[in-house]
């Protein structure tokens, strides 16, 4: 029978152990080290752990049919799941839980106080299975979990719910650190887009299909072409963002546009002083109301807007060598050159000191129908709109310009319009009212965190037509100061300058810009065949 026993560190290894993991193992290992300090925390405050001595979890019991059981040593199939809550429970209280009796107030308080589960593994090593805990607080806002999952948990007849995101450590058996964060990045995307959610065989066997140079089980890792097989096995497009193409991109404002969306990124890097790359499931950020980074960059030079990877100091990622929600430091470039990394939880044994996590994958599972990526739609803002609006930055003495560019759908969209309320009421019904693409680009422009305007892109369509969705002004004196720039610039500006306009501000652009700035209610969309789109 279940038993519950208070959160302390000689109860959490006790429930852990196994007969094939013994004590002394569970107190020395980093997992149930971290998960310990985790729960632990002021942010999470575990009070009361409850065990489940035999637990059939589905995804173990796939890892065992598919391999465990034809081994000759004799491997069980039941797992153990330990629950914490952050309220300590009467023994009368607990009694009425599990007999069944306890009152509608108590049953409440049971729900409000679950922290979630860890699945243990009846393995010799490897055995911390799924885990779906609470994440940290909000911190002022800061913190942002957004690609997570609403679980539902069962448990004595009580039903239970946690948001997390679903972690366990890497079986290399079975799955590599490539394949459980696939794994974490599946249990997202499933119910984002409505995609299947593989389970750890069925991933490596995806994945070495028909590309492979050794045998699929046991899985020692997976190249860059292996993951992304395995991903269009699940009804998904790699997105891939080789060490080549991103020697001079702004890699956090990247990995930022996609999981702000709620879209899992998979992050591949090299870590200093190992061979071979590691991969870790990005989950969430730190946005600091403050600019914490002077530069993305580690080549100046390189033409690119002011982004609002700036504000991001760290990422929250399932790495399958420390824990969920691991933090992943941002360490920007200090001098030209020196190019951008991570510090996470890796360090060197001899001086404990942390070891460089140096980028060179970003990978990201999205819808068929995404067609247009970051760079894609950067391009549609990074001459026009960025050299226009830093004109009238100038002629209006607006300071800090910088652009928040992001993935985002229709139905977001239109309630975080709900909630900013920065439009008009005539646009903002316009705009609410009008059809707009399952998925775009939101690109909004700031001052010192005052939105602008914003430029809406279609990510359904496609790199040589013209995605322009919509141009909404935030700010009617930087909207008048458009204007100006637009249509009497050539009074101002040199001839040099004008030509450079001319060339860089697609006839496509004018129009729509002049539209949208004479009033907050400027056009929804403006087909790019229409006569009307040129001057």
């Amino acid at each position: 029978m279940s038993e519950q026993k208070a959160f302390i560190w000689e109860n959490f290894v006790k429930g852990i152990e196994t007969k094939l993991f013994p004590l002394e193992k569970v107190e020395t290992d980093d997992h149930v080290k971290y998960l310990f300090d985790y729960l632990d925390s002021k942010e999470i405050g575990a009070k009361t752990i409850v065990v489940e001595p035999e637990y059939v979890d589905g995804d173990f019991l796939e890892d065992f049919a598919s391999y465990y059981v034809s081994c000759f040593a004799p491997y069980e199939r039941f797992c153990k799941r330990l629950h914490f809550f952050s309220r300590p429970f009467e023994n009368a209280e607990w009694d009425s839980i599990i007999g069944g009796s306890a009152e509608q107030p108590l049953v409440e308080a049971f729900r409000a106080t679950y922290l979630g589960f860890i699945v243990v593994k009846p393995l010799p090593d490897a055995i911390i299975g799924r885990t779906q805990i609470k994440t940290y607080g909000p911190d002022g806002g800061r913190r942002q979990y957004t690609a997570l999952v609403d679980y539902d948990v069962h448990l004595f007849g009580v039903d239970l719910s946690v948001r997390s995101l679903a972690f366990q450590e890497q079986d290399r058996a079975l799955a590599a650190c490539a394949t459980v964060a696939l794994w974490s990045c599946f249990q997202r995307t499933s119910r984002l887009f409505g995609t299947p959610a593989s389970r750890p065989p069925k991933i490596t066997m995806d994945a070495t299909m028909s590309f492979y140079d050794q045998r699929s089980l046991p899985s020692s890792g997976l190249y860059i072409e292996q993951i992304c097989s395995s991903i269009r096995m699940n009804g998904l497009d790699p997105e891939v963002f080789s060490s080549e193409a991103m020697k001079n991109a702004p890699i956090v404002s990247l990995i930022y546009a996609y999981v702000k969306m709620g879209l899992p990124v998979l992050l591949v890097v090299d870590v200093e002083g190992l061979a071979g790359g590691h991969a870790v499931t990005i989950c969430g950020y730190s946005f600091r109301d403050e600019v914490v980074h002077a530069t993305e960059l580690s080549n100046t030079e390189y033409e690119m807007p002011v982004l609002a990877g700036r504000h991001i100091d760290e990422f929250y990622a399932h790495d399958d060598q420390r824990g969920p929600f691991s933090r992943l430091e941002v360490i920007s470039p200090k001098e030209p050159g020196e190019s951008l990394h991570f510090r996470g939880s890796w360090v060197f044994p001899e001086d404990g000191r942390y070891r460089k996590l140096v980028p060179t994958n970003v990978i990201v599972p999205v819808y068929p129908k995404i067609r247009l990526d970051y760079f894609a739609a950067l391009k549609w803002i990074i001459k026009p709109f960025d050299i226009t609006t830093k004109m009238v930055g100038m002629l209006k003495g607006v300071p800090d310009l910088e652009w928040d560019v992001h993935l985002t759908t229709t139905n977001d969209y239109k309630a975080s319009l709900r909630q900013e309320a920065f439009l008009n009421p005539g646009r903002m019904a316009q705009v609410l009212t009008s059809p707009q693409p399952r998925f775009f680009w939101r690109c909004i422009l700031k001052s010192n965190g005052k939105p602008l305007l914003e430029v809406l892109i279609d990510a359904t369509g496609f790199s040589r037509s013209f995605p322009i969705q919509a141009v909404n002004f935030f700010d009617m004196d930087f909207a008048d100061g458009t204007s100006t720039v637009i249509n009497i610039g050539a009074e101002i500006f040199s001839k040099d300058f004008r030509s450079m306009l001319r060339r860089e501000l697609d006839d496509r652009y004018g129009p729509r810009l002049k539209s949208a700035s004479t009033s907050n209610a400027g056009p929804a969309t403006l087909p790019a065949d229409d006569p009307s789109a040129t001057e």
